[in-house]
């Protein structure tokens, strides 16, 4: 499911709930946090929507007692040598009314269930101390790894009509965990309405909403400059590894200078042109075909024909073959010219080649057969 919001249009939202009435007395079973921050952390483990890219961010919204939830999956994946990739993508977490710390635990527990409309007063656990004692734990734990984390809490300012009378059911100190890493704001509601908006004008879910955005453009951002430096380190590794002859871009350039400014135009605007790049058009033609004779400008065409389909977002690779020059004038520079740019725009293809790479397997750079029928 995509947000809908304007600055969410890279992000998906996957949800998990648990059974509320988890709390409840039960004779055979007694479920804590930490089962459903496993099951949590399972579930992430096995979404095939979270499977690919490997690479994704995960970015946590939770709500009273999912925050405890959400940190204990957190602990259990980093503490799993299993989930150390899985780990690495949980970069960030907003609360809304978590109670992260208190000297009584079990009781502010106790008064969330008491404000939530589906709890009567019953008792809502076998042993309040030993749970008070497990989230202590939790704490302490999450304190270790939550420095790798971009952190938000918002805290409610309104008491919650418990019926007999009216409390703040999590207190501003229980709510903001106090760390170097957190952000922290407050919301104007009661412990039921600081994740529930008359509209999407509420000012409560404006605010939550912009904090929301501010964390993605950060993440996605840090994201942007990881990739670009990574990218850029297995491009220089596949160049080399291809035994490039020269940069294809450099070509390009060379014929772009030459050409005179406002010529070329008409190329762009014949309708045999526009219908071969238009898929509407029901042309299916692969090859758009231009032939002259020497030294009439079929390089300086073909450059601002490069040109016109990346101003399209059409993806396209190119050689210029160079008569006289021994390394730019074979079917073998041609071929590993078109491996360069492919793994370029392709994750897949670069991720190919530099398994290959890894596995050492070598090639006859010379061999245009060879690299058609192994490599391309």
């Amino acid at each position: 499911m995509a947000i809908r919001e304007p600055g969410f249009h890279n992000v998906r939202i996957h949800s998990y709930g648990y059974d509320a009435d988890w709390t409840s007395t039960r004779p055979t079973l007694t479920i804590h946090i930490h089962d459903f921050g496993h099951q949590l952390l399972e579930k992430l483990r096995n979404s095939p929507e979270l499977a690919t890219p490997r690479t994704t961010p995960i970015l946590f919204v939770a709500h009273s007692m999912g925050g405890l939830v959400t940190k204990q999956a957190y602990v259990l994946a980093r503490q799993d040598l299993a989930c150390v990739d899985l780990a690495k993508r949980m970069e960030a977490m907003l609360f809304l009314s978590t109670p992260h710390r208190g000297s009584n635990l079990a009781q502010t527990l106790n008064n969330i269930l008491r404000a939530s409309a589906t709890h009567s007063t019953r008792s809502y656990i076998s042993n309040l101390s030993q749970q008070n004692e497990l989230l202590s734990l939790l704490n302490d734990s999450f304190r270790h790894y939550a420095s790798d984390l971009s952190l938000y809490s918002f805290y409610e300012s309104r008491a919650t009509d418990l019926y007999v009378h009216s409390e703040v059911i999590v207190t501003k100190e229980s709510a903001v965990l106090g760390y170097h890493n957190e952000r922290h704001a407050m919301l104007d509601a009661d412990d039921r309405r600081v994740c529930k908006y008359g509209s999407p004008s509420d000012p409560n879910y404006v605010t939550v909403l912009q904090a929301l955005r501010s964390m993605t453009e950060v993440t996605l951002g840090r994201h942007a400059v990881e990739n670009v430096q990574e990218t850029q380190r297995a491009m220089q590794q596949i160049e080399s590894y291809l035994g490039m002859p020269g940069r294809p871009d450099d070509d390009l350039k060379d014929v772009e200078e030459a050409r005179f400014e406002d010529s070329c135009e008409w190329f762009a605007e014949r309708d045999t042109f526009q219908r071969w790049v238009d898929p509407e058009s029901g042309d299916s033609s692969m090859v758009y075909w231009m032939s002259a004779n020497p030294a009439t400008g079929k390089s300086v065409l073909s450059g601002f024909g490069i040109n016109a389909l990346t101003n399209l977002n059409i993806d396209c690779t190119y050689y210029f073959f160079h008569h006289g020059d021994k390394d730019r004038s074979t079917v073998s520079g041609f071929l590993r010219s078109l491996l360069y740019q492919m793994a370029l725009r392709s994750a897949e293809v670069r991720q190919q080649l530099l398994s290959m790479i890894e596995k050492t397997l070598r090639f006859n750079k010379d061999d245009g057969k060879l690299i058609w029928r192994e490599l391309v």
